[in-house]
């Protein structure tokens, strides 16, 4: 129960991003708070945040691979550096569905550590796996990852 009630705090947050048609009522509505009202606001959320980012990575352990899956696409879309080592651990899950968000999400993250993985996962038997490692490499923007990327993966196709 608690894992959820974190979870759907961190949805409410993650909603309140720029899209989101009252995020600019909230921003307005705290900008208005005094100084110590702010301060005391600003500590909950950040309690908050890393409360539910420890659920989201505890759900990466979770026997339901469809929460695994969520948590990882969760992650990623938060995109905290603090996920990164607990998304290249579960992006060997057996589920391929994990395995691509995981995949995915190291790209979104876009810490450069995740890059090995990444080139790891071109080689994988699912397609849909690949092509988020192919898309999650390309964002990092960097040649020397697309090329390391293209040779492994030439690697693979020869090897099989």
């Amino acid at each position: 129960m608690q894992f959820l009630m974190s979870v759907s705090l961190m949805v409410a947050l993650v909603s309140g991003g720029p899209g989101n048609p009252h995020a600019k009522s909230v921003r307005e509505q705290v900008q208005g708070l005094a100084g110590k009202e702010f301060e005391h606001i600003e500590m909950q959320l950040g309690q908050a945040h890393l409360t539910s980012l420890n659920a989201l990575i505890s759900g990466l352990r979770d026997r339901n691979p469809l929460i695994r899956y969520r948590c990882a696409e969760t992650l990623g879309k938060i995109g905290d550096l603090k996920a990164v080592p607990d998304l290249i651990r579960t992006a060997t899950d057996k589920d391929k569905r994990v395995r691509r968000a995981c995949a995915a999400a190291l790209g979104w993250i876009r810490d450069k550590s995740a890059a090995p993985t990444l080139i790891s996962l071109m080689g994988d038997v699912s397609e849909m796996v690949r092509a988020a490692a192919i898309d999650s490499l390309s964002a990092f923007g960097n040649k020397e990852y697309i090329v390391k990327a293209a040779t492994s993966s030439n690697s693979a196709a020869r090897a099989s």
